[in-house]
């Protein structure tokens, strides 16, 4: 299911395109228009909350949120018109933790890194993990480059507790994403989820190595 949440983020279009948006939802799309969030986001069920960075804006789809600095167009799915440094989105998705690794034959930390790696360069990506300290717990992030020319930055966080895992990242080309990573890394560092769990122990069926 990592995977799966990974791939919404890294995938060609990523959000840009209808299709991806309604199938992240198991939705017709048709012409629903999302209501808008912006501040502070919660998932109550999750005990979840993270603050966006200011000013930024988009759309919550249920389980997939997604902002950027000059909005998400709350009928179609895109970026609203942005000048070069503001064409970047902050996704964000929710799964449950029991299905985290049951898309893939990874048992053991080691295959699903690999699993990680090989799944992002069939949809043309080249991405990095490693387990880093949010809150004091054992997450995830992942970092890479993607597109034919490698010309698009992306970096996620996934975090758990015993009932869900939440995947954050942020998605651009490479200059636009430079400018905005330190205040995604803001929003990264405000999130919050009660019983956060060490993800690594979710991910591996085995003893931690």
């Amino acid at each position: 299911m990592l995977i799966v949440l990974l791939s919404t983020l890294i995938g060609p279009t990523a959000l840009t395109d209808r299709r991806t948006l309604a199938s992240s939802t198991n939705d017709k799309f048709a012409s629903v228009a999302f209501a808008n969030i912006s501040g502070t986001y919660e998932i109550p069920e999750a005990g979840f909350s993270i603050v966006l960075p200011p000013g930024w804006n988009g759309i919550d789809l249920k389980g997939t949120a997604i902002v950027s600095p000059r909005g998400i167009n709350p009928t179609t799915g895109v970026l609203n018109p942005s000048s070069d440094f503001d064409k970047v989105f902050l996704i964000l998705m929710i799964a449950n933790s029991s299905k985290i690794n049951n898309s893939s034959s990874a048992h053991t930390v080691v295959d699903h890194r690999n699993h990680v790696r090989d799944s992002a360069e069939q949809i043309g990506c080249k991405i990095e993990d490693k387990f880093v300290k949010l809150n004091g717990t054992t997450s995830e992030k992942l970092i890479g480059l993607c597109g034919p020319m490698l010309d698009t930055k992306v970096e996620a966080y996934a975090i758990a507790s015993d009932k869900n895992v939440i995947l954050v990242g942020l998605k651009g080309p490479i200059a636009a994403f430079d400018y905005n990573r330190p205040i995604f890394i803001q929003s990264v560092n405000s999130m919050k989820m009660e019983n956060q769990t060490n993800i690594r122990s979710l991910i591996s069926s085995s003893s931690v190595r």
